[in-house]
């Protein structure tokens, strides 16, 4: 039996990052996010596009009164699931919950679920759960209707922070991590601009701290305008470390786990969550590629089977290549011989063109599940040489030139980069980790001022073709890493087909060409 999961606008309020979730005999099998169909970032429309590209049993959906809308929608005869269990309560993080262990591979664990505001205005959800998806909700904190989001809940004021750097309209998503960037520029205030306390499991005054002193703005023109709030940026990101860390330390007393799950859009900030790796208060740590609301279509679908008395795989899924599956011929179709070049490349020839500080897309098969490339929709370049940091920011991605780029680190030359006590989260960039201070200044690119990087931690089974090019370019530079940025233009979603990274190589004369599914090179003829 086949059943598709949708997450979308039907049933939960300002909506973003519409997905839908397939899963087959009780295991995951294709997870679409609409955005990268829609070409609009961060679309929370209705994921009719995504849906185009499944025929399953039974298409779920959690009731709502717009339902019937979804068939003239999607054209499609849809039974719709049923959802039948007491876990309906605190749905929208319960759904967070499920699809973090679901990814674990965990036998149990305890689950933080930290965002901006649930279904039922939940924004901080504490539970444990065992091998059976037996689920005790332990806290649960609300915010009241008749209270402001931007005073008590910390996905929230860290969202309303973006607004007052000028990042963001006020309560739109997705420029958090700019945010992030702009605080290591910046040195934390004495006192607190966020403040929290827990008294018997209950969260209490998150501060107003929109004043004179902090005043909304719009559209920042430039860095020098920016730049005017990196101390208050500095101690925002301080602020949210510390209340995270504290809530890390909560659940720890309150449930005697060893493991631990993490979800929910606050735990995209790789600042904190390198924080609490490091702090060790669990012994084991976990999060998806996509703890935002994009991965809410994966918990419905574990809840709706465990509902109907489904059995789940129980595994631990170590990769995000969940995307549309595009194999050779299909990318080959693409190709017009007369506008473009192909020839047959190897590691070792893509090696030595990244080392002459060729800029090149990385093309390979499914895309990744999730808002980071992992080296199937990459942008890469040498590390080695700063001016490539330049050309990638400021002329083939057009972004502000402040921002950190990544690199990916096979794990057998991870220790040669980083000190660190765990390697949880790394496989995902999901934290940002100071460099050893004497590599630094030799892989400049991906330096970020305040010596930290988000590594993508490569194991060679999870992606063979992009491990064994990274360690060509070792043995040629020296070098254990390589750039790895996503793979598209300004505001735009990650590429997702063929046809759209030719047209980004057409538009794009600094890119050298793109590497296919790790054999072959496209360049634009005459390029």
């Amino acid at each position: 039996m086949e059943i598709t999961s949708i997450h979308g606008p039907l049933y939960f309020c300002n909506n973003h990052d519409s997905t839908i979730s397939i899963f087959k005999d009780g295991n995951i099998k294709e997870i679409f996010i609409e955005e990268r169909y829609s070409r609009k970032k961060h679309d929370g429309c209705y994921p009719k596009r995504s849906l185009k590209r499944t025929n399953s049993d039974i298409y779920l959906i959690k009731e709502d009164p717009e339902i019937k809308i979804l068939n003239s929608l999607i054209n499609k005869n849809i039974n719709f699931g049923e959802i039948k269990s007491s876990m309906v309560e605190y749905y929208h993080h319960i759904c967070h919950a499920l699809e973090s262990f679901y990814f674990s591979g965990f036998n149990h664990s305890a689950i933080l679920v930290v965002d901006g505001n649930g279904t039922d205005n939940e924004t901080i959800s504490l539970f444990s759960i065992d091998n059976n998806y037996n689920i005790k909700i332990h806290r649960v904190y609300k915010v009241n209707s008749t209270e402001k989001l931007t005073k008590k809940s910390l996905g929230c004021i860290y969202n309303k922070a973006v607004s007052v750097v000028g990042l963001s309209q006020k309560y739109d998503i997705g420029n958090e991590g700019k945010f992030m960037g702009l605080s290591s520029y910046g040195t934390p205030s004495v006192g607190n601009i966020i403040n929290f306390s827990i008294e018997d499991g209950v969260s209490h005054t998150m501060g107003d701290y929109v004043n004179e002193n902090y005043p909304y703005t719009s559209n920042c023109d430039g860095n020098s305008s920016l730049f005017h709030y990196i101390n208050f940026a500095a101690t925002v990101q301080r602020d949210f470390n510390n209340v995270i860390l504290d809530l890390v330390k909560y659940i720890k007393n309150l449930t005697g786990e060893e493991n631990l799950c993490l979800s929910g859009g606050c735990f995209q900030n790789v600042i904190s969550n390198n924080i609490i790796c490091e702090s060790e208060v669990f012994k084991n740590i976990y999060c998806s590629p996509f703890p935002s609301d994009g991965g809410i279509s994966v918990g419905m679908g574990i809840h709706w089977l465990l509902s109907n008395n489904h059995q789940i795989g129980r595994v631990k899924i170590n990769h995000a290549y969940w995307g549309e599956e595009y194999p050779d011929e299909k990318i080959l179709s693409y190709i017009d011989k007369e506008k473009y070049s192909l020839t047959d490349i190897t590691p070792q020839e893509v090696a030595k063109l990244l080392s002459e500080d060729k800029i090149l897309a990385w093309f390979q098969d499914r895309s990744e599940y999730g808002p980071r490339a992992l080296g199937h929709r990459s942008l890469i370049g040498n590390p080695g040489n700063r001016e490539n940091f330049n050309i990638l920011n400021n002329k083939i991605k057009h972004r502000e030139n402040w921002r950190p780029l990544a690199p990916s680190v096979p794990d057998e030359l991870f220790d040669i980069l980083f000190d660190v006590k765990s390697k949880d989260l790394t496989q995902f960039m999901l934290r940002s980790i100071p460099i050893r201070e004497e590599w630094r200044s030799r892989i400049p690119a991906v330096c970020h001022v305040d010596g930290t990087t988000r590594p993508q931690r490569l194991e060679r089974d999870i992606n063979p073709e992009y491990y064994d090019m990274i360690m060509e370019f070792y043995k040629l530079t020296e070098l254990p890493c390589v750039i790895n940025t996503s793979f598209n233009g300004p505001g735009e979603p990650i590429i997702e087909n063929p046809k759209e990274a030719l047209e980004f190589l057409d538009k794009t004369p600094e890119l050298y060409g793109i590497v296919f599914n790790g054999k072959y090179l496209i360049r634009v003829v005459n390029g």
